[in-house]
């Protein structure tokens, strides 16, 4: 348990991450140009740098939840959730802006 959770008395989820086998990858070239407005949206990504991990096999013993869009930050209510929420944000707010956490997904 960490510090503050033990100052706040507040019980934080048991939060685990996947990263075996992860990789940090770059375009170098082929990435398609940004929409105009009101044009569809055909680009496959929308940034040169990502970060790829292997699909977890659950083999039904655990439901598979998305916590955030592609393009768009999560809009959750329940304690796990919300502390997805509050990691994508620290993320970006703690980069200065430069990384950028999108489509998290887990199991619970």
């Amino acid at each position: 348990m960490s510090y503050r959770s033990c100052v706040s008395l507040i019980l934080y989820p048991g939060i685990h991450w996947n990263f075996a086998d992860a990789f940090l990858g770059t375009i170098t070239s082929g990435l398609l140009p940004a929409p105009m407005e009101g044009e569809a949206d055909s680009q496959s990504l929308v940034f040169k740098t990502f970060l790829a991990a292997p699909l977890l096999k659950t083999s039904g013993l655990y439901n598979e939840q998305k916590f955030s869009g592609s393009d768009m930050a999560g809009d959750n209510v329940d304690t796990v959730r919300c502390a997805i929420d509050a990691y994508a944000h620290h993320i970006l707010a703690d980069s200065n802006g430069s990384l950028l956490m999108t489509d998290l997904q887990g199991m619970t």
